[in-house]
């Protein structure tokens, strides 16, 4: 990135330039982004995106950094950070027993959940110890096994590359697991969820019920980028990487948690390499034992990082 690109970055937005991706990921690896910009208002971010437009350089959404890997030789371009008006979340209007409550994008679900309770609305407790924002749990459509997300979303509302603003209803959207039809390059600003006015001694002991679970079946106190593989049909993936024998195998300061398998753990010095090189072990074993071939639930981007020649030959 130029002196002049990184100059008129900063006339658009907060900016902050080579930033290690190591720091906003909940996995804790990665190498620098060029630019981490963070817009608090949509005019900012209709900005952002016009400049990339114009100049030609690439972006990505980053959220909670959850459920992301970024590779170790970091991300050309800019990484955009939604904050400021994208962290406000109200009930919008109500229509009998349902509560219909706008969130922007870079809302704590954590957060929303735990006011919806003390709202005394129900509908997403069901969703109870899932990290990260609003914005992020919509794309990949996070869930439990009581439910996702995508079963609460009345409409989408969002920003496309080009600038325009345009809301999607539930049915346009398609929600599949882990998945919703949206166009990659689009900004999520807010979502609009129906919540309803309950059973509130039943949702909050659905809501302690799963973070009790979470903190006793998984490895929520390390650091993990949450599930690395989807389920498959009629299994679970920590089910068939605990039947290949992998439970706590590790590469490098990689380690697949021996509490549940399907968490991939950096013990403290990881490289994005040695949990590359970890989930492709565990894929290939898996397709022996068992005949599937597991998908990444893990979002992987940024570049390779270039190794030298007598690095290479301490690898093998």
């Amino acid at each position: 990135m130029t002196r002049l690109h990184q100059e008129k970055l900063k006339t658009l937005a907060r900016t902050v330039f080579d930033e290690p991706m190591s720091r906003h990921t909940t996995l804790g690896v990665g190498g620098p982004v060029d630019a981490l910009v963070d817009v608090t208002t949509r005019d900012e971010l209709k900005s952002v995106l016009a400049w990339c437009q114009d100049e030609n350089v690439p972006f990505f959404f980053l959220g909670g950094g959850s459920n992301l890997l970024v590779r170790d030789g970091g991300i050309r371009g800019i990484a955009i950070r939604l904050a400021g008006e994208f962290e406000t979340f109200c009930v919008d209007h109500e229509s009998g027993d349902d509560i219909f409550v706008t969130a922007g994008a870079a809302v704590s679900l954590t957060k929303l959940i735990r006011w919806s309770l003390d709202q005394g609305l129900t509908g997403i407790e069901t969703l109870a110890g899932i990290p990260g924002c609003i914005g992020g749990n919509i794309r990949m459509n996070a869930g439990t096994h009581l439910g996702a997300i995508g079963d609460r979303v009345e409409d989408v509302t969002i920003m496309n590359a080009q600038g325009r603003e345009m809301t999607i209803p539930h049915r346009g959207l398609d929600f599949q697991y882990r998945r919703v039809r949206l166009p990659q390059a689009a900004a999520i600003l807010r979502a609009v969820l129906k919540l309803q006015r309950g059973d509130m001694e039943k949702a909050r002991a659905t809501f302690k019920e799963l973070l009790d679970r979470r903190r006793t079946t998984q490895p929520v106190a390390t650091q993990n980028c949450g599930c690395a593989f989807k389920n498959p049909d009629k299994t679970s993936a920590g089910k068939l990487i605990d039947d290949a024998g992998l439970k706590g195998v590790r590469v490098g300061g990689a380690r697949v948690s021996p509490l549940h398998a399907n968490f991939i753990l950096n013990e403290g010095n990881a490289t994005a390499h040695d949990v590359i090189v970890l989930l492709n072990l565990v894929r290939e074993r898996v397709k022996e034992e068992s005949g599937v071939l597991l998908e990444h639930e893990v979002v992987m981007v940024g570049e390779e990082k270039k190794r030298s020649g007598k690095e290479k030959r301490s690898r093998c």
